[in-house]
């Protein structure tokens, strides 16, 4: 078993190759089944918002002499197989031999879990990050494939285009030809136009959570100063509009309310339709929808401009930082596709913010 003489992060004894463990879909910490379940969760769960990676410990010597075995992990799911299985227990990808036999430490950063005879291996070793080039481990990811086939050895500062591949997956083509057209072109900037008319909802979809929130609490500030700018604006200049949009509006919510409390005796449809589009006729409302729109469109050009920098910051970023804290080359790839990619999920998250700030400000 590959975390044998690691130690469970809620029991704290070490894992043994007969134990049944469990590893988090989102760090890879390996736990005990017994202890994962009691517990609920990850033990590291707190960290995850801060992208931690799990990262195995060095092993003492008696340490060592426990990993008699490891496991095959799918190039697709990143599933752990037992050695000697041909297909993934969960995706039924075929699985490549790895061939995990104890060999040399030296000069191997993976502490030597890989045979050197193996011509798959570099001189060192270990196989080197990446999915292209002579001696390079291949996992058959159709993103790194199609990357290696299009812009063959490229790289966008130092990471093979492969890498990239993998990380970025859907669309990845398109990404990597506006990062290497800005990178040789000499071009600053190259236009988005996911970016540029999805804005924040693209930043969290491209799992930029940070600076997608950061994005979010920006524009919620700048149109809560625009809103407060034109209601501002027409009290000092057209007070006489702004009295008569404030009683249209005063009078649309006295409406609204006896709806709300079955207080419908004296109100038709024609009352609510007449008090509603003196709200909506006012030019009061008209110039704060206006330039909530104008707000809109000029962040969206500025996304457009900088979504690119943006994407291709973090994705080198990460995949320097994946470099780091993989054990070895398969949990490099499997980290990397995680950590990568996009998610539907996150678009959720500029409505919590919003709701949340909603929700602080009245109080």
């Amino acid at each position: 078993m590959f975390y044998t003489g690691y130690e469970c992060p809620v029991c704290h004894n070490k894992f043994k190759e007969s134990d049944d463990v469990v590893v988090c879909p989102i760090c890879g910490t390996p736990h005990h089944r017994e202890c994962y379940n009691s517990l609920g969760h990850c033990a590291n769960e707190d960290k995850h918002a801060d992208g931690f990676v799990w990262q195995a410990p060095e092993l003492n010597n008696e340490n060592k002499n426990e990993r008699k075995a490891e496991v095959l992990i799918c190039p697709r799911c990143g599933l752990p197989n037992p050695v000697g299985e041909t297909n993934c227990a969960r995706c039924k990808m075929p699985l490549v031999n790895q061939n995990v036999n104890p060999g040399s430490q030296q000069n191997n950063p993976y502490g030597g879990r890989y045979n050197q005879n193996d011509p798959r291996f570099n001189q060192n070793g270990y196989p080197p990050f990446g999915t292209g080039g002579q001696n390079t481990y291949s996992y058959n990811n159709p993103y790194a494939d199609s990357a290696k086939a299009l812009f063959g050895d490229a790289k966008v500062e130092d990471v093979p285009v492969s890498e990239l591949g993998e990380y970025i997956q859907a669309n990845s083509d398109k990404y990597i030809a506006s990062f290497l057209e800005i990178q040789n072109g000499g071009k600053k900037h190259k236009w988005n136009w996911s970016s540029a008319v999805f804005s924040i909802y693209w930043l969290f979809y491209r799992k930029m959570v940070k600076i997608g929130c950061v994005a979010t609490v920006l524009l919620i500030a700048l149109q809560f100063i625009f809103s407060q700018g034109v209601d501002l604006a027409f009290q000092k200049f057209a007070p006489e509009q702004w009295q008569a949009y404030e009683q249209a509006a005063d009078e649309f919510a006295d409406i609204y309310t006896k709806i709300q409390q079955g207080d419908t005796d004296n109100i038709s449809d024609a009352d609510v339709r007449q008090k509603g589009l003196a709200v909506t006729a006012s030019n009061v409302f008209i110039a704060s929808v206006g330039s909530s729109i104008l707000l809109y469109i000029a962040f969206g050009i500025v996304m457009g401009i900088k979504g690119n920098d943006f994407y291709k910051q973090k994705a080198l970023r990460d995949i320097k930082n994946l470099r780091t804290v993989a054990v070895d080359d398969n949990t490099y790839h499997f980290v990397l596709r995680h950590n990568g990619g996009t998610s539907a999920l996150n678009i959720l998250f500029p409505f919590i913010i919003e709701s949340f700030i909603s929700v602080f400000l009245r109080f």
